[in-house]
């Protein structure tokens, strides 16, 4: 894999060696950051829930976010996020948590950061989570305010709620058997026009998850 754009794009960083990860492709988390781009989303601070090889957040992290928690159980998984940290030199903008995203979820001094983000990133692998009970939690805790920005990945077959407590989607697209949902708290400093919020798209014949 590599880091698509910004201040270390075209660096590559690496997967995790021996784990059954979905890494998104490139063609997909491209397609992602320029429509974050376009929200405005990227900026300040980061949460990265499921980071695997921590390629989302340190995608931000390389297009102008201040600082990214990454959170990742699997040990080697968080092993792999602090090295491609370091290789890239970011290792002073970002904090590997090898936690349960649950408990951090349930309690986020876990993380030492207990305001909202700018922007939240949900990438978990597919067959662990019930994506609408994960949104509901996100959207009903401390990580979310006016102007957040939350990004979910999920199965193509599953279909989220347009409006998840205090969030509401913005955008919808389809890569393969891969579903992108981008959510946010209406106020801030984002600024979405109605145009922003009807979007249903598919991209499939350009990339596939799989």
């Amino acid at each position: 894999m590599r880091v698509i754009s910004g201040r270390v794009g075209g660096r590559r960083i690496e997967s995790p060696p021996g784990q059954d990860l979905r890494p998104m492709m490139d063609k997909v988390r491209a397609a992602l950051f320029d429509m974050l781009w376009h929200f405005n989303a990227v900026q300040g601070r980061a949460l990265d829930l499921y980071a695997g090889s921590g390629a989302v957040g340190i995608e931000a992290l390389s297009r102008g976010a201040s600082f990214v928690d990454f959170v990742e159980l699997n040990p080697v998984s968080a092993k792999t996020i602090q090295q491609n940290l370091e290789h890239l030199g970011l290792e002073k903008e970002g904090r590997v948590h090898k936690r349960k995203v649950e408990e951090v979820l349930a309690n986020p001094k876990l993380v030492g950061h207990t305001t909202a983000y700018n922007l939240i990133t949900v990438t978990p692998p597919y067959i662990e989570v019930t994506y609408p009970d994960l949104m509901a939690t996100i959207a009903a805790g401390p990580w979310v305010a006016e102007g957040t920005v939350v990004v979910v990945e999920h199965p193509r077959e599953s279909d989220l709620e347009e409006t998840i407590g205090s969030l509401v989607r913005l955008r919808e697209r389809k890569y393969g058997r891969t579903k992108i949902s981008i959510y946010h708290m209406p106020g801030g400093d984002n600024l979405f026009n109605d145009d922003d919020l009807v979007d249903d798209g598919d991209d499939t014949d350009e990339a596939d998850e799989e």
